[in-house]
């Protein structure tokens, strides 16, 4: 079901290192849960991309799967985990910044058309 929602440029978040480390540790200490739970892409907004990308240095961004628990359920619940990346390829970690907090699909999907729908 598609919730009635304008995507603005703002969606996505800062959270800290220690943060996306846990959420990538949970994530691979977790082989039996499936990984999307019927989840099938995430939305990150414009503003949050730029951010990552105007990190000094920053020839573009690394995505990891990381999750975390579900703030209702408790249960973990999958995530993504956006690092820029400087021109070696490595992670901008030191003082860069990590970006989470991105709308799922469902309950955040597209009205018309997906990657995901055949």
């Amino acid at each position: 079901m598609t919730k009635n929602f304008k995507f603005d440029g703002t969606e996505g978040g800062l959270i800290t290192e220690p943060a996306a480390r846990a959420m990538i540790q949970n994530y691979k200490n977790s082989p039996s849960i499936t990984w999307n739970q019927g989840i099938v892409g995430h939305f990150f907004g414009k503003n949050i991309i730029e951010e990552l990308l105007g990190e000094p240095n920053a020839k573009g961004i690394r995505i990891y799967y990381g999750s975390k628990p579900s703030l209702s359920s408790g249960t973990l619940e999958p995530q993504l985990i956006l690092v820029p990346v400087d021109e070696n390829g490595d992670d901008l970690i030191a003082n860069a910044k990590i970006a989470d907090i991105s709308r799922p699909c469902p309950d955040f999907c597209p009205k018309t058309t997906s990657l995901a729908t055949p």
